[in-house]
């Protein structure tokens, strides 16, 4: 019962007037496959309008539509890949869990060099942006990639279930107020047609492609990594992990030197899953955020 109501919160199902109506109708896995067979016989979601949305809590749901998160993680899997609409739940965020995930991905972003703005609002129970959905792995699988450091924080501050990788974040300049509903469901075609016109991109320069970043290969096994910083505060794999970026970066440009192949890059190692430390306590947040695990 106390699962159920939470993922009713979550979609902004349980709140005053919003809880009086109906539910948008789930999209079920049967839908996800006929939908991704049109698409790739050049059908009818090749060229439809996205329909496909997913309920997260704030502020997760604005850091996806800005474009600060790649990675989002749940408790289930899904064949789905494809554009994605997000949506904000009803629960007014914490301060303290935002500034908490403010200050995560401040320091993912930082330790690969870049300097990102925190969204200004937090708007709940509606409509906030569109995602591609380019994959969905199990966390161990995304572990064994080599990836640039702060993308493996990232990674391993969404659990150690299934990850979606997404790219091609669009946000909508006016948030379009709705309930929601727990896992994947469907928004109807009118209202999808006209939020689309609303959209405004929100990918961050350079933006990070996730093709890129297989074609580099696996890492090194986990256990050999983060061995903690030397003497001038560097961990062991940094410049292992600063390489990978720089070519990560390259390709992503287009440029495929001999020089950023994965054959002649260095085993970056991505970490194991982290049990204790100042990462630990993100996890039990990121559980609070997808209520509908199971």
């Amino acid at each position: 019962m106390a699962r159920a109501r939470g993922e009713a919160e979550v979609a902004g199902l349980s709140h005053g007037g919003l809880g009086r109506r109906p539910s948008p109708p789930r999209v079920t896995e049967a839908e996800v496959r006929r939908e991704r067979r049109l698409r790739g016989a050049g059908g009818a979601a090749a060229e439809g309008v996205p329909t496909t949305v997913l309920s997260l809590h704030q502020p997760l749901a604005s850091f996806l539509a800005h474009g600060l998160q790649r990675i989002e993680g749940r408790g289930w899997t899904t064949e789905f890949r494809g554009p994605l609409w997000i949506h904000a739940g009803s629960r007014q965020p914490a301060p303290e869990d935002i500034a908490r995930w403010e200050a995560l991905y401040r320091d993912a972003f930082a330790v690969d060099g870049h300097e990102v703005h925190m969204p200004q609002q937090y708007p709940t129970s509606a409509l906030v942006g569109l995602v591609e959905v380019v994959d969905v792995l199990s966390a161990e699988e995304l572990a064994a990639w080599r990836l640039p450091r702060g993308v493996r924080r990232e990674a391993r501050s969404h659990g150690s279930g299934f990850l979606f990788l997404v790219e091609q974040h669009r946000r909508l300049v006016v948030p379009l107020k709705m309930s929601g509903q727990h896992k994947l469901w469907r928004l109807d075609k009118r209202t999808a047609a006209g939020a689309l016109r609303g959209l405004v991109p929100a990918e961050l320069e350079p933006p990070l492609r996730f093709d890129v970043l297989r074609a580099l290969g696996r890492g090194a096994p986990a256990e050999e990594s983060d061995s903690g910083p030397d003497e001038s505060g560097r961990h062991e794999s940094d410049s292992e992990d600063e390489a990978v970026l720089a070519a990560a970066l390259q390709l992503s440009l287009g440029d495929r030197a001999p020089a950023a192949t994965a054959a002649s890059m260095p085993a970056a190692a991505p970490a194991a899953w982290p049990t204790e430390g100042p990462l630990s306590g993100y996890l039990s947040t990121t559980r609070r955020n997808d209520l509908s695990q199971e």
